[in-house]
């Protein structure tokens, strides 16, 4: 039996995104609001949700989760936010990196724990997303440090986004 598009407040969270990955439901504003409306539902049904393969839906709903991740300004999401990036961490999509920022200091733990699992020629998306983050922290200048030795423009680059004058010598050392 399929959702009513036009009566999605009285189907769970849960029920709302399966069918949604299984192609029955469109990604409609009905969609959202039924989502968005009941956030203490819904955040733990995007959680359950994304805990498992999607691989067999037949709707890619990776950027709609962020987005409603996003959107309800759930740090519940960070989890799915890492695992994106694991998956391809050097094409970080636009919408997880402005979901991370969102989040701020709670992200850093998270995306330095994944930078040490990844080759450091992987590395570069989670490097800009500190950076961007103008967080001081000594472990991210640390990080910013490495990669100047590692590739000196992006890490110059990198190293002036984070504006961290500390750095400044090692920058001119290179």
């Amino acid at each position: 039996m399929f959702l009513d598009p036009d009566n999605l407040t009285d189907a769970a969270p849960a029920e709302i995104l399966a069918e949604a990955a299984k192609g029955f439901l469109p990604i409609d504003q009905r969609f959202i609001r039924a989502l968005l409306t009941r956030p203490a539902e819904t955040v733990p049904a995007l959680v359950e949700f994304t805990k498992h393969d999607r691989v067999q839906d037949n709707v890619d709903l990776e950027l709609d989760l962020a987005a409603l991740f996003h959107a309800l300004h759930a740090p519940e999401g960070i989890p799915f936010y890492i695992e994106c990036i694991r998956v391809v961490p050097t094409d970080i999509p636009d919408d997880i990196v402005e979901a991370l920022h969102a989040l701020g200091a709670s992200v850093i733990e998270p995306l330095l724990a994944l930078y040490d699992e990844i080759d450091e020629e992987e590395g570069e998306g989670i490097a800009f997303i500190l950076a961007s983050l103008h967080i001081h922290d000594e472990r991210i200048l640390r990080l910013l440090l490495q990669r100047l030795e590692f590739d000196t423009a992006e890490g110059a680059f990198l190293r002036g986004l984070y504006g961290d004058e500390s750095a400044k010598p090692a920058l001119e050392e290179v």
